[in-house]
């Protein structure tokens, strides 16, 4: 007997197209400060803020 998944709708509202244009230059400009980061802390991180980034 399988069990029927549990999907959470998706509800949005579409943006007028000036304000998808603001949008997508924020996070343009956000990425652009992005870095790889190729060493990593030993300092531990709390579960919840792991929970967070990951779910």
């Amino acid at each position: 007997m399988s069990k029927e998944p549990k999907f959470i709708p998706y509800h949005f509202a579409r943006l007028p197209t000036s304000e998808m244009s603001n949008k997508i230059e924020q996070f343009y400009d956000l990425m652009k400060l992005r870095r790889t980061v190729r060493e990593f802390s030993s300092e531990p991180v709390p579960d919840g803020i792991l929970e967070k980034a990951i779910l």
